[in-house]
Formats: C-alpha cells, structure tokens, sequence
C-alpha cells in the first residue's frame, strides 16, 4: 500500500528530516538565482537547463571558466543532446578510453 508524503517524513529520523530540509532549501535557491538571471537576460532558458543539470561545485567552475572534470564536460555535453567520446590513437589503432552519452 502506498503512503503519503507525511507519513513517510513522520517516519525518518529527526536528522534525515534535517538534511532534507536543508537539500529542498538549496533547490530552492538555485532555483530563484536561476530564474533571476533569466528574467534579467543574463543568461538563455538552454543555459539555465544546462545549470540546472549541474552541481553547485560544477556551475561555479563552468561560470568563472576554470578546469573541469571529464565528467562535468560529459554531462554539459549530454545535457546539450550529444555524448562524449575521448579516443587514443596509437598508429592504426583506436582504443576508447571514455563515452559519456544520455544514457549513463
């Protein structure tokens, strides 16, 4: 049988009510920062998708321009509708060394 919502929440422990409270809190801010610099035309409703998709840590480096991991790169690429592939070539040989796609 299924529960609803507040019975769930009256059953987790005081500390995990805590910590959500506090993740729905985050949303909700990103959300309202997001929303601003769309309205101001900071930045396109594609961007905006595009952060949303991203952890704070990794809109942070995808704004100020710094290095970013394989991995964030993969999912702006993947959150843009393509994957991405790192390929070696040694000669006439290819190896795959990462593919990153919807997917995953």
């Amino acid at each position: 049988m299924l529960k609803d919502f507040n019975t769930l929440r009256n059953e987790m422990s005081k500390e995990r009510r805590e910590r959500l409270d506090r993740e729905a809190e985050e949303l909700h801010r990103r959300y309202l920062v997001l929303r601003e610099l769309l309205e101001a035309g900071e930045i396109s409703s594609e961007q905006a998708e595009l952060i949303a998709w991203l952890e704070p840590h990794e809109v942070s480096k995808l704004l100020s321009k710094g290095d970013m991991t394989v991995g964030t790169l993969g999912r702006i690429i993947n959150a843009m509708g393509g994957d991405l592939r790192i390929t070696a070539r040694f000669g006439d040989k290819e190896e795959e060394l990462y593919r990153s796609n919807a997917a995953d």
